[in-house]
């Protein structure tokens, strides 16, 4: 319980800042270029912190890094208080957002994993899951609702106290001693990269990171950009469809094999970030909605896909490289989307995007990913 109420206090805190482009388009005047670069910087920041983090869970443990993650999140969100201009303290505190969630994703997916059964994982992972992604539309609706009545520093002191809240909580998980020998064996991230199962996992991730990122990142300029006021439904619409795939799609389709069913859920992603081309009012939460559907059972069930293919000393690092590789898809898609979308367009940007991640999708379902074994990857180095 102490571990959902940290991850549930953290995601809050964290997903206030899902509303930051119409924040620097409406009160910074930035530019998309500048949108899409602070943005890229939060996951930027998290594809080499993951990598890292992933190699100190694997030889510490994990309790230690969950409370640091919590603690400088809430030095990160109250000093977006003392942020005038797009400048370097903007980026700088954006690359601590990333570095945070680093810390505390990587750190409480891994406590999950190794108490739960291969057999089981990703169902427990997408249960897991379901209070961050609970946070995704609770925190965007509230932030939109607090800036437009009470301006925009309240919403980085709601922003402040839940990762206070996340410290708290933070002191109370449990942990399992780890014996000396346990830290001593881990292998580190390194030679875990040189499989080729892993890095056709992290490749794979990345491209569904790239249409996450774009969409949403870029839906809230263009959504401004067409006269819509208001953008927190397609967060409502994209947490709640996601979390009902996540506790009752993911448990109706735990026979199916997790390739294929990764694969499909990943070219249903594809095609809710085409139909962002026709964004309006009503189409922007069918948007969020076809994408919950689809994050919800593709994310948990290809991570426990990825996790099945390592021995358990290497789990922290699986998961780091998981996490990473979505994050670096994102900050791929956000450091040229900006120039993309001022060049070309936003839809133009959406199409772009939705074709890498079917490309991906369709690579998946003909590889041999399922049936990959460390062992062979061992072989083949």
């Amino acid at each position: 319980m102490a571990l959902v109420l940290t991850q549930t206090c953290f995601g809050l805190s964290f997903s206030c800042f899902f509303l930051l482009p119409t924040y620097l388009k409406l009160v910074l005047h930035a530019s998309d270029v500048q949108i899409g670069a602070v943005a890229s910087l939060g996951s930027l920041a998290g594809v080499f912190a993951f990598p890292l983090v992933g190699t100190l869970n694997d030889r510490f443990g994990c309790k230690p890094f969950l409370l640091i993650g919590n603690v400088v999140m809430a030095c990160a969100a109250a000093a977006m208080l003392r942020v005038t201009e797009v400048g370097a303290a903007l980026y700088v505190l954006r690359a601590l957002h990333g570095l945070c969630l680093a810390l505390v994703l990587n750190s409480a997916t891994t406590l999950v994993s190794a108490e739960v059964p291969f057999e089981r994982l990703g169902h427990a992972l997408a249960v897991f899951g379901s209070s961050l992604l609970a946070t995704h539309a609770v925190a965007p609706a509230l932030s939109e609702l607090l800036a437009s009545q009470h301006g925009w520093p309240t919403v980085f002191w709601f922003a402040t106290v839940l990762a206070v809240l996340g410290v708290l909580a933070s002191l109370r998980v449990q942990e399992a001693p780890r014996s000396r020998d346990e830290g001593a064996s881990a292998l580190g991230i390194v030679p875990l990269l040189r499989r080729p199962r892993t890095q056709r996992v992290v490749l794979t991730i990345a491209a569904a990171g790239a249409s996450f990122g774009t969409v949403f990142t870029f839906h809230q300029p263009y959504a401004l950009s067409l006269g819509m006021q208001h953008v927190s439904g397609f967060f409502l619409a994209y947490a709640a469809c996601a979390l009902l795939s996540r506790l009752w799609l993911t448990t109706r389709l735990q026979g199916v094999d997790r390739k294929q069913l990764s694969a499909w859920f990943m070219l249903l992603y594809a095609a809710a970030v085409v139909c962002a081309v026709w964004l309006r009012p009503l189409v922007l939460e069918g948007v969020g909605a076809v994408m919950g559907v689809a994050q919800g059972v593709f994310y948990p069930v290809f991570n426990a896909l990825a996790v099945e293919g390592v021995e358990p000393r290497q789990r922290g690092s699986m998961m780091a490289l998981y996490h990473g590789g979505f994050n670096g898809g994102i900050a791929g898609a956000l450091l040229l989307g900006g120039n993309v979308a001022e060049r070309f367009g936003y839809p133009t940007l959406f199409v772009g995007s939705a074709l890498i991640t079917a490309a991906a999708a369709l690579s998946l379902r003909q590889s041999t990913l399922a049936h990959e074994s460390d062992a062979r990857d061992a072989a083949g180095r």
